[in-house]
């Protein structure tokens, strides 16, 4: 329950976004009055990985998908509704809607793709005042409010993402308040999806290996450029070190 930030990472393929939307309609369904941002980095990834499903998905959960608005809206009777918005970093106007307001829950996905400093900046509007979600969340009132952060990734692109979930150790100069008991990664394992099928793995395999390091190992440690790229801090489960390459 200390934990605000989530990060549901690594290779590609065991379901992380639909994973983000199924909490999202659970608390949603659950907490009335509850307030989300689903985000993406540009409109056409929002389209392609989540508003295609969304409008699906969500009448079957019996909530209401307003297309024209791009939110999902499950009703409360006697209470407020409870609202999944979605969002994109598009539009350089964007953060500062984001900005003016308050979420229950802030899901970027692909964070990898989105700017460090906008991004921590939007995550301090994950507050809240309702008090289901926090009894939900497992707090006294006194304590954390129960909001939080669920975030998707696979690895690669910026580093922020990396320091802050999968090492716990950003910058202490430029974060000298950063406290890692609030940040938790879920590595995510092709064989958590039993519904891929073969061919998807094939098509990982002809990749260049840091690529394919990054989505079919979820290999946050794989880079292009890597001078022994050979390096894995684990290997077959156990600590392994570049040196045993030569015994």
């Amino acid at each position: 329950p200390t934990v605000t930030r989530f990060l549901i990472g690594g290779a590609a393929g065991p379901g992380k976004s639909t994973c983000i939307r199924r909490v999202l309609y659970e608390f949603a369904g659950r907490v009335p009055g509850f307030h989300a941002l689903l985000l993406r980095k540009t409109h056409k990834d929002l389209d392609k990985s989540h508003v295609r499903f969304l409008q699906f998905e969500v009448p079957s959960l019996g909530g209401d998908w307003k297309a024209g608005d791009r939110i999902a809206v499950f009703k409360h009777p006697g209470s407020m509704d409870a609202v999944i918005r979605t969002g994109h970093f598009e539009d350089p106007s964007a953060i500062e809607d984001y900005l003016s307001a308050e979420f229950d829950c802030i899901a970027p996905d692909e964070v990898i793709t989105l700017e460090e400093a906008p991004t921590l900046e939007l995550f301090t509007r994950a507050r809240s005042t309702n008090p289901t979600l926090f009894a939900l969340r497992g707090y006294a009132p006194d304590e954390l409010d129960g909001s939080f952060v669920l975030a998707g990734s696979n690895p690669g692109g910026r580093l922020w993402v990396k320091d802050h979930w999968i090492t716990q150790a950003p910058d202490p100069e430029t974060y000298p308040n950063y406290n890692p008991v609030r940040w938790k990664f879920y590595d995510a394992k092709l064989r958590d999806n039993p519904y891929l099928r073969a061919g998807y793995v094939e098509n990982l395999r002809n990749l260049r290996e840091a690529r394919r390091r990054q989505l079919e190992d979820g290999d946050w440690d794989a880079y292009e450029g890597q001078y022994f790229s050979e390096w894995q801090p684990t290997r077959h489960g156990q600590p392994w070190h570049v040196r045993e390459l030569s015994a």
